[in-house]
């Protein structure tokens, strides 16, 4: 019995038994400008920040000789918070 998965169906669906199936992986999405710091004013264009740091979020980093992701950066970029030390 196969897993219930959306990549399994799609399988499935194509009649697939001999086939050699490719291994499928996960990717986030992250959000490109930083709309929810800017203010909309009356009759002038809108103020997105579109300054990028070094670290952006979901960046894999090695610290400490462990690959952390990183969560976002802080204080103008001199601070980065790591999450899910693997």
């Amino acid at each position: 019995m196969v897993k219930k998965s959306h990549i399994n169906d799609v399988f499935a669906i194509a009649d697939g038994n001999v086939q050699e199936r490719n291994r499928s992986y996960e990717l986030t999405q992250t959000r490109r400008n930083n709309r929810s710091l800017q203010t909309n004013r009356k009759g002038f264009k809108p103020s997105i920040r579109r300054k990028r740091y070094r670290l952006q979020p979901n960046d894999l980093v090695e610290h400490k000789r462990l690959f952390c992701k990183v969560k976002g950066a802080y204080n103008y970029g001199k601070y980065v918070i790591l999450v899910g030390k693997t």
